[in-house]
C-alpha cells in the first residue's frame, strides 16, 4: 500500500472517529477537504503524535480536537485568491469562477486586447477576455498606459472556461471583472522583471 493511501485512510479514519463523538467539528468541512491539498497538509499540523498500527491492523491517530475544531471552521467560501500563477497553471480546475490575483508576463495581445501570458508549457495557454472594454494601466501620473509584451503586470481576472483543443493544447480562458460601463474594474498592474 503506498504511503499517500495509507496517509488518506488515517485522515478518514481520524475524521470518522471524530465525527461520531459529539464534537464542534463540521463534518462538511472534511468531506470538501479532500479536494484541497493544502487543507490536507493543514490536517496534518492538529496531528498530537505519529500514527500507529495496532497489532490488529488499526490505525491509531492522536489529534487535538481544538485544532480540528478550528480548522472545520475556517472561512473558505471568500472566491478571492492571492495565487501564484505555476499553482494555478498546475490545477487550473480548482481555480475556476475563483477572483485571482498573480503575477505573470504577457506574452501577446491579440486584437491589441487579449493578453496571452506565458506559461513555459508547451501543451498550455492562458488567454484574458477583456470583453471588449479597453485594456490599459496607470501611471504615477494618472496616464493610461499601453499594455505590451514581455512585461510582467500583476493581475486579478476569472478563470470562466478550460478548452482542449484538437492538437492537444490546453487553452486556459479568463475574463477581467469588466463593469455595465464597459470598463476593466481591476486592470492590470506592472512589476519590475526580476
Amino acid at each position: 500500500m503506498s504511503k499517500g493511501l495509507f496517509s488518506i485512510i488515517a485522515i478518514i479514519a481520524t475524521t470518522i472517529a471524530i465525527v461520531g463523538c459529539d464534537t464542534d467539528v463540521k463534518p462538511n468541512y472534511f468531506i470538501g477537504m479532500f479536494r484541497d491539498s493544502g487543507d490536507i497538509d493543514r490536517l496534518s499540523e492538529c496531528l498530537s503524535s505519529i500514527p500507529e498500527v495496532d497489532n490488529e491492523g488499526n490505525i491509531i491517530i492522536k489529534a487535538d480536537s481544538q485544532c480540528l475544531i478550528d480548522l472545520s471552521n475556517r472561512d473558505t467560501t471568500d472566491p478571492n485568491m492571492d495565487v501564484s500563477f505555476s499553482e494555478i497553471l498546475n490545477d487550473p480546475e480548482s481555480y475556476m469562477d475563483r477572483l485571482l490575483t498573480f503575477e505573470a508576463v504577457v506574452k501577446r495581445l491579440h486584437y491589441n486586447a487579449h493578453p496571452e501570458l506565458y506559461t513555459n508549457r508547451r501543451q498550455m495557454e492562458f488567454h484574458i477576455n477583456t470583453h471588449g472594454a479597453p485594456l490599459f494601466w496607470i501611471d504615477a501620473d494618472g496616464e493610461e498606459q499601453d499594455i505590451v509584451p514581455n512585461q510582467k503586470y500583476a493581475f486579478k481576472c476569472r478563470i470562466h472556461e478550460i478548452l482542449i483543443l484538437t492538437t492537444g493544447v490546453w487553452r486556459i480562458q479568463a475574463e477581467f471583472i469588466v463593469s455595465q460601463s464597459k470598463k476593466i474594474v481591476f486592470q492590470p498592474v506592472p512589476l519590475e522583471i526580476e
